[in-house]
């Protein structure tokens, strides 16, 4: 069991709850972690202990789609309507076998465990803090544990993440880096650490744990996730026309100089 797991149950038993922000370099291994963590977390729950995406059933598929989003549209849906994830339930077990669930009080509390944004930076840029989308996704954060014991962020930075996330007093930051020979050249760290601030205002590092894992996702996995994952940067591109064309003095720099 990852720490990161350890601490995302402990959290849903104590009505708590965590943002994690992942950070690191391009393709270090930030949505391989996330995603580890989900199988881990869900398979604890639902699976005897086994990660969750070792047999990437169509439901199981379902399940990972229900807790992972990259798209504005689809994050919101997901936590606006807790439904589909009890419709989800209802078509595995036929019901909440308390022998399963435990405390886990579906029907009542419409709780969860544990949600990835993948690149959530995109969206939730610190530059963009008056955009109303990111200023009332700030708000969320402050009622958010009715809903979620975690949510993940995974951003290249820490900073590309909004401020009203970055700064709750709860927010751990991941770092993944790299921890891989020529026999394992997909293991990675994850750090897990908190950022205190002294009497003097001067900021440091506190390392709560570190998980060890491989940024290699499973096959079947990989080829569902892989190809929602590459729309995306179509469509941050999309974006950037989007403001160039709405920008008057670019376009008209731009033509005066063609």
């Amino acid at each position: 069991m990852f720490q990161t797991t350890k601490l995302i149950l402990e959290a849903f038993d104590n009505d708590e709850f965590y943002p994690i922000i992942i950070i690191g370099n391009h393709s270090i291994g930030k949505s391989g972690f996330a995603e580890s963590v989900i199988a881990d977390v869900y398979g604890h729950v639902f699976n005897h202990g086994t990660p969750l995406w070792d047999n990437f059933t169509p439901l199981v598929q379902e399940w990972f789609g229900l807790h992972l989003g990259f798209m504005p549209r689809h994050v919101l849906d997901e936590w606006q309507f807790p439904s589909k994830r009890e419709q989800w339930l209802l078509k595995e077990f036929g019901g909440y076998p308390r022998s399963i669930f435990n405390d886990w009080q579906y029907e009542d509390k419409k709780k969860d465990y544990v949600y990835h944004w993948d690149d959530s930076g995109l969206w939730l840029h610190n530059l963009d803090f008056q955009n109303p989308f990111v200023k009332n996704t700030g708000k969320y954060m402050q009622v958010v544990k009715t809903d979620w014991a975690c949510v993940m962020f995974s951003a290249i930075s820490a900073e590309d993440v909004m401020g009203k996330i970055r700064g709750l007093r709860d927010a751990i930051i991941i770092e993944i880096t790299k921890n891989s020979d020529t026999k394992h050249p997909d293991r990675r760290i994850a750090e897990a650490y908190v950022l205190r601030k002294s009497f003097k205002n001067k900021i440091w590092k506190e390392t709560l744990f570190r998980d060890t894992f491989s940024r290699h996702m499973p096959d079947p996995f990989f080829a569902w996730y892989h190809p929602i994952r590459s729309k995306y940067a179509g469509i941050a591109k999309q974006l950037m026309r989007k403001k160039l064309d709405e920008d008057e003095d670019i376009n008209i720099d731009t033509k005066e100089s063609l």
